[in-house]
């Protein structure tokens, strides 16, 4: 699955300290360095080096157990690299555990819960990097006054590894179909450029194709033949991009728009987290972005006639897999950490 999801990169697991692995680590060698330094059951700690050999940092990937009687043994392991390392680390998970007393709402927190995390914490001298967007990271996805949401999900680091990066920022997003929300790490100031512009086969697929072609042509401009072929490929690029946005095709603008619908609903949940309305619409939208996402994954299975996928494997990377291969020698291409219902990754 590795191979086929993100071909030509390297991956490792926590698997010998755990049936089956609970951890995931992948990177594209052509971007970073990834020297696996220990690994337990509920954590993998590495050295990152950055292709350019210019930055070098120590990072702890953290999938913690669920019963806080385990839990204990991370927080000792979580100590125990701290007094080994002497310069930049970031650590970052699921921790199973909320730090504060305001982490969770719909079911009370108790100070004896969050005291070990925080006088682990404390003793690794690490805190929470600045973080954007959701604040509570999981939901137990649940209706009514059954609804449970909080904080688990941390990255956090020591003061050498903010120096480094004094821009970073964990943009923690809506988590969608998953009980986790996902979160990108960017430690570099966003680009606003415009990126170049790339045309997709597949748009000619689009019942419109023909039609968006035939207008823009159609503009009357005013100038020398080359600068009106120019203003009308400038014409077809904001249309392509349109396109691109709501869908080439009906059945992909459905899919689309309900995971729109759906995204926007848990983004005012997550700002106004007791508002019972908003639980419901949440639950009415989830299930229709079940539905129609089933249906557009259906379609695109059918269209592929290939038996080596699964109903459980999204057949839209057909789509994506040579843009996948040429983006491996792109500079901001991420580091990907993948554990079970979430996924983070971590950006240059």
């Amino acid at each position: 699955m590795y191979i086929n999801v993100c071909p030509g990169w390297c991956f490792s697991s926590n698997i010998s300290k755990h049936a089956g692995g609970r951890i995931v680590i992948g990177w594209n060698p052509n971007c970073f360095t990834v020297n696996i330094v220990s690994m337990t059951s509920q954590l993998i700690h590495c050295q990152i080096i950055t292709g350019s050999k210019k930055t070098s940092f120590d990072c702890t990937f953290v999938y913690a157990m669920n019963e806080a009687r385990d839990r204990r043994i991370l927080w000792d392991d979580l100590e125990v690299i701290a007094r080994r390392i002497g310069g930049a680390w970031i650590c970052m998970g699921d921790f199973n555990n909320v730090l504060n007393l305001t982490d969770r709402i719909g079911s009370p927190v108790r100070l004896g819960e969050v005291q070990p995390m925080r006088t682990c914490f404390s003793n690794c001298a690490i805190e929470d990097i600045k973080t954007a967007d959701c604040f509570y990271t999981w939901t137990n996805k649940q209706e009514g006054s059954h609804r449970v949401m909080s904080k688990i999900d941390r990255v956090v680091a020591n003061q050498l590894w903010l120096d480094m990066f004094s821009d970073a920022v964990a943009n923690f997003l809506p988590e969608g179909s998953f009980d986790h929300c996902p979160a990108i790490i960017r430690t570099y100031n966003h680009d606003s450029s415009h990126k170049p512009f790339r045309f997709y086969n597949m748009w000619c697929n689009s019942p419109q194709f023909d039609e968006i072609v035939q207008h823009a042509w159609r503009v009357s401009i005013t100038g020398c033949a080359m600068f009106r072929v120019c203003q009308r490929l400038k014409l077809l690029k904001k249309e392509f991009h349109k396109l691109n946005k709501e869908g080439f095709s009906e059945i992909h603008a459905r899919d689309i728009t309900a995971l729109a619908d759906m995204v926007e609903v848990q983004q005012q949940l997550h700002q106004n987290p007791m508002n019972d309305d908003l639980r419901e619409r949440e639950r009415e939208v989830s299930l229709v972005y079940t539905s129609v996402h089933k249906s557009y994954l259906e379609f695109l299975q059918q269209k592929a006639k290939v038996d080596w996928l699964t109903t459980s494997d999204e057949n839209t990377r057909l789509f994506h897999q040579s843009l996948k291969k040429r983006r491996q020698k792109m500079p901001y291409t991420p580091l990907l950490i993948t554990m079970d219902h979430g996924r983070m990754t971590l950006w240059r």
